[in-house]
């Protein structure tokens, strides 16, 4: 005997009302989705969500990327290049898709993210791929291929695109029998580049923390630290950044000059004047142009090259005590000026290199959380769906 099903949550709009019939046995595969996909749903608070991946690290866990299994990525390799071909190469946030049947495929996309009325580029591929999906015959041996250059967002003042996503997916397939592969080339996690979890992690803090064995030791320092104004971090935080960032992971060469732009570097240098300015004996004119052209004169010599954080340092203090002033500038005055322009030159430095160690820990903090949803969702939902990042031939 046949039952009439009712509509998934909000389904029966978007499919227009028609009258869907299932047997018993598919409507206990509805209602185990349901389920399934309801256990996914605390993915959505990203407090909650964090501190899971943070425990995971805490576990000792490895960090993993997470692919595609090879005939599906070989698929995805395959569309990307004809995409590309099409359309040029993108690296900016995009999405298309292709719905692939025995006898053609159809691809559609690229699509792009509209921020101003807050539209994510998957919405637009959801949104296209159910009309097609409405406006055909559908047999139960297509499928549907999404390409997303950042996996879905997992936060969201509205469902995030990956748990809608997930949702579209079971519809997809409960309605049409259609499987879905969703492949991206980087992970998101939840809010990207902008992810804000280690924005109080300052480089006093990492000096702090690369020099304690032990958490213990840790609070014992930062108790002892000048002006003593550092709020601990919490051990969680503290044994994942340790374990992140190993001493190799944070001896490393960089590009300053690409780091710090011209704007940002006259932003710290500013400082200069203001150091420099109480007691100096020579016109506030004068020393602004000495600024101006120590910070003309700084940028050949030292801001090109690629080097770690320490050699930047010793560049910068060598700098300072080689510079030749104007001779307007009394020597009192001349001295006064090179320690001050040392200490911005310092201030910047150290502050670019945190901020490379924090972007370093937002992308393992973003696989991590990537590779911990994907690991939950593929014991749920693999069924229907497959979610992972595409391996492509330059990466092999």
């Amino acid at each position: 005997m046949k039952r009439k099903w009712s509509q998934l949550d909000g389904a029966g709009e978007e499919l227009g009302g028609a009258d869907v019939y299932l047997n018993v046995e598919t409507e206990d595969l509805i209602s185990n989705g349901r389920s399934s996909l309801d256990r996914l749903h605390p993915w959505a608070d990203p407090q909650n969500s964090v501190n899971r991946v943070l425990e995971h690290i805490k576990s000792g866990d490895d960090i993993n990327d997470v692919f595609l299994d090879d005939s599906i990525n070989k698929k995805f390799v395959g569309f990307y290049n004809d995409i590309t071909e099409e359309c040029g190469p993108e690296d900016k946030q995009h999405s298309w898709a292709v719905l692939e049947k025995p006898e053609n495929v159809i691809m559609y996309g690229p699509y792009y993210p509209n921020y101003n009325n807050g539209q994510h580029s998957e919405d637009l591929i959801i949104k296209q791929t159910q009309e097609l999906l409405e406006s055909e015959d559908v047999s139960e041996d297509w499928n549907v291929y999404l390409f997303t250059l950042n996996s879905p967002c997992l936060a969201r003042t509205i469902e995030p695109c990956m748990l809608n996503l997930m949702r579209k997916a079971f519809e997809w397939y409960t309605h049409h029998g259609v499987r879905t592969s969703i492949g991206y080339r980087k992970c998101w996690g939840f809010k990207g580049t902008k992810e804000n979890v280690f924005k109080d992690v300052s480089y006093a803090q990492f000096e702090l923390l690369f020099g304690s064995h032990d958490y213990e030791n840790y609070l014992n320092r930062i108790k002892k630290s000048p002006g003593n104004n550092l709020v601990p971090l919490c051990e969680m935080m503290f044994l994942t950044i340790k374990r992140w960032l190993s001493q190799e992971n944070r001896n490393f060469k960089f590009h300053l000059d690409n780091t710090t732009p011209q704007r940002g570097r006259k932003t710290y240098f500013k400082k200069v004047c203001v150091i420099s300015a109480s007691g100096l004996q020579d016109e506030s004119e004068v020393l602004t142009q000495e600024i101006t052209t120590m910070l003309e004169a700084v940028h050949p010599s030292v801001l090109d090259e690629k080097e770690c954080l320490q050699e930047y340092l010793e560049k910068g203090k060598a700098f300072a005590l080689d510079y030749s002033f104007n001779p307007e500038i009394c020597d009192t005055d001349c001295t006064k000026l090179r320690l001050s322009f040392e200490q911005c030159w310092g201030d910047m430095v150290q502050d670019k290199y945190a901020d490379l160690l924090r972007e370093r820990l937002i992308e393992n903090f973003n696989r991590g959380v990537v590779q911990l949803f994907i690991k939950d969702a593929t014991a749920l939902t693999k069924d229907y769906i497959q979610i992972g990042q595409i391996k492509f031939p330059d990466q092999a």
